[in-house]
């Protein structure tokens, strides 16, 4: 298996069970069972993800000097991560609610904290000792990982970004991130009417990815890969072999699979196979780092869909 660079956002996530959207006003409710916190964000789902896969995972983000810290720590380090890449910084760590409906459909809330401003760097030397070895890099689009995504870069590492929903294809905030990536991970919910196909296109148009990958819920997904003047483009539909609980973290999940399956050498369409199937699982549990299954079942429910 290889070793992986993820870096961006971990935090504590609360996982609230609603009767569904939109939300009434009730001044109290009590969903027994339905609220759930675990450790979460964007990168570590993937980093969790690609660990449990059988991968090297250096994992590398910032978290604040308060006890919630604490428990994002000994998540990294119950996953099999070294922590030494996770930096305390002053003030308190990312959080996020979730709210999820009876369909599993999600509505995520997020606070960064002060890990977020524009002057937030992950310092030099620890990045430089995170990024030896390293075969691949899946970066997130916080700002801290600016500065990752260009010594990742000029080190000469694949790397892959997760935008997440991109509604203008030149979004200031997020276009230095999509010039610099092999690898564009994108969800529909940026496709305001356009057609799947064409929005990856017009993202390869702009900026120099040979993938693009479009996460699609419950329509699958698509993948549009190019190398040299050939064009590849396929769709996979959506599995969920133990059902629909929460679908947040489905995309964490599919470029991480997806990911997973180019590192040991599948095509495009192979890999988006096996990372529609890992997204399908995990969206089986509550909870965006919950859920995830190892790389011998994964192969499993692969073989299963032929």
């Amino acid at each position: 298996m290889a070793r992986v660079l993820v870096a961006g956002m971990i935090n504590i996530e609360t996982n609230l069970r609603i009767e569904g959207f939109p939300l009434g006003y009730h001044p109290v409710t009590y969903p027994f069972h339905g609220v759930t916190t675990n450790v979460s964000g964007a990168a570590w789902n993937v980093g969790k993800a690609l660990s449990r896969l059988g991968h090297e995972v250096r994992f590398v983000s910032l978290v604040g000097d308060d006890d919630l810290a604490r428990l994002a720590r000994r998540d990294v380090r119950d996953a099999g991560i070294d922590d030494r890449f996770v930096l305390t910084v002053p003030g308190a760590t990312a959080q996020s609610v979730i709210l999820v409906d009876p369909d599993g459909r999600r509505q995520v809330h997020t606070d960064l904290k002060d890990l977020q401003e524009p002057t937030t760097v992950y310092p030099a030397a620890a990045l430089t000792e995170a990024m030896d070895g390293c075969e691949l890099a899946v970066i997130g689009n916080m700002n801290m990982c600016r500065n990752v995504l260009r010594r990742v870069r000029a080190q000469g590492i694949p790397t892959a970004v997760d935008v997440h929903v991109l509604h203008d294809l030149h979004d200031a905030y997020d276009r230095e991130f999509l010039a610099g990536a092999d690898t564009v991970m994108v969800s529909d919910e940026g496709l305001d009417g356009r057609d799947p196909h064409g929005y990856l296109r017009a993202i390869q148009d702009i900026y120099p990815a040979t993938t693009a990958i479009l996460g699609r819920g419950a329509a699958g997904a698509t993948v549009r890969h190019r190398q040299g003047d050939d064009v590849e483009v396929h769709d996979v539909p959506a599995v969920a072999p133990r059902g629909v609980v929460n679908t947040v973290g489905a995309g964490d999940a599919l470029l991480s699979g997806y990911v997973h399956a180019v590192l040991g050498g599948a095509a495009p369409r192979e890999a988006l196979v096996v990372a529609t199937t890992f997204a399908g699982w995990k969206v089986g549990a509550s909870g965006a780092s919950s859920g995830l299954t190892d790389a011998a079942h994964l192969a499993e429910l692969v073989a299963s869909r032929s």
